[in-house]
């Protein structure tokens, strides 16, 4: 609120949190000031790291390998779709392996990429 200059911390984000984490059944929420602390600490929890692999699109902001390679682990670039420019899923096959831990999918320009897919190739691998 800004009538209590509470921007970052306090408790009106705390409030924040336990209803966002309330809303959605779960413990615990963080919220973030920007969307790359929120992958940093998404991998963090994730324990992704030394020796571990995160793909994502070729195209996207500085923060989608920026926060990979802060973990200690490697970023590798999906193709990028032709149509929407976000991750291409058909070339998630051939960057799958084993030391692939995640994959951050990107929604570009107003795009959606194409989650399901995404989803159906990462299971089968």
């Amino acid at each position: 609120m800004i009538s209590e200059t509470s921007f970052i911390g306090g408790h009106l984000a705390k409030e924040f949190e336990q209803a966002f984490a309330a809303a959605y059944g779960v413990k615990h929420a963080i919220g973030c000031g920007n969307g790359s602390d929120s992958l940093y600490i998404i991998m963090q929890m994730l324990g992704i790291g030394s020796g571990d692999e995160v793909i994502t699109a070729a195209n996207s902001w500085i923060s989608s390998s920026e926060t990979i390679t802060q973990t200690g682990a490697s970023p590798v670039f999906a193709d990028v779709d032709d149509v929407y420019y976000s991750v291409d899923e058909s070339s998630l096959e051939s960057k799958i392996t084993s030391k692939t831990k995640a994959v951050i999918a990107v929604h570009l320009q107003g795009q959606m990429c194409a989650l399901d897919k995404i989803r159906a190739k990462c299971e089968k691998k």
